[in-house]
C-alpha cells in the first residue's frame, strides 16, 4: 500500500493542482458559467445592461467595486467554476444569501470572474472576498485567492493569497496587484483542493476596486 503523502508535500502539490485549473472563459469554453444556468437553477440574473467593460468610479467619484454580483444577492449568477458546482447558499456574510463552491472531481477546483476593464501603466487593484467552509462539504486542504491582470502586450501578471485558516466562520481574504502596464482584462478567482474527497466553501462579498 502506498503511503499517504507527507503534509508539506501534498500542501505543494495541492496548490499546483488548484492554480492550474482556472482559465479565462477565452480559452475554455467548457468552463461553467453560474451566468448562464440562473434562470433554470430558479436564480433571479443579475438586471440587464450589466455586461461589457466597467468603469472604475463610483457615482461618488470614489472607487466602485468591479465585480458583478459581489454580493451574491443573485446566487452565484455572473461567476464560473472550473471542475466545481456553483449553487446558491442561504449562510451570507454580508447579506442573505452566499455562492456554494463544491468539487465534482477532487483535487482541484476554483471559481472565479472575468471582468473587462482597462487601466494606465502604475494603476494598483485591490480584491476582497469573505470565505469560510460548508457544514456538509467538509473544508479543502488548499485555499487561495488570487488576481491575474491581462497586460496590454498580451502577457499576465498573477498573485495568490491564503487565509490563515479556514473553517466555519467568516474570513477575510485580500489581494492587491500592481500591473507591471497597462491592460485590459482582470480576473479574480478562487481556487481549492481536497485530499481526494468532497470539498465545499461558501464565498460572499466579493470586491475589487482600482486604488486611488
Amino acid at each position: 500500500m502506498r503511503k499517504p503523502l507527507a503534509g508539506a508535500a501534498f500542501i505543494a502539490i495541492a496548490a499546483a493542482a488548484a492554480c492550474s485549473l482556472y482559465k479565462s472563459a477565452d480559452d475554455d469554453p467548457a468552463r461553467a458559467d453560474a451566468g448562464d444556468d440562473a434562470v433554470a437553477d430558479g436564480i433571479t440574473p443579475p438586471p440587464p445592461g450589466s455586461d461589457g467593460a466597467i468603469e472604475d468610479t463610483g457615482s461618488d467619484g470614489g472607487p466602485s467595486n468591479l465585480v458583478k454580483n459581489g454580493d451574491m444577492e443573485f446566487g452565484c449568477a455572473s461567476f464560473e467554476g472550473r471542475n466545481a458546482t456553483l449553487t446558491e447558499s442561504v449562510i451570507g456574510h454580508g447579506g442573505a444569501r452566499s455562492c456554494r463552491v463544491c468539487v465534482m472531481s477532487p483535487p482541484g477546483f476554483g471559481v472565479g470572474q472575468d471582468i473587462t476593464t482597462s487601466w494606465p501603466a502604475g494603476a494598483s487593484y485591490l480584491a476582497e472576498a469573505w470565505v469560510r467552509t460548508d457544514d456538509d462539504g467538509g473544508p479543502p486542504n488548499y485555499f487561495g485567492f488570487g488576481l491575474t491582470a491581462t497586460l496590454a502586450d498580451g502577457g499576465t501578471q498573477k498573485i495568490e493569497q491564503s487565509p490563515p485558516t479556514l473553517d466555519a466562520t467568516w474570513r477575510r481574504v485580500t489581494a492587491a496587484i500592481t500591473p507591471s502596464g497597462p491592460g485590459t482584462k482582470m480576473v479574480v478567482e478562487v481556487s481549492a483542493a481536497t485530499g481526494g474527497g468532497p470539498g465545499c466553501f461558501l464565498m460572499d462579498d466579493v470586491t475589487l476596486q482600482r486604488q486611488p
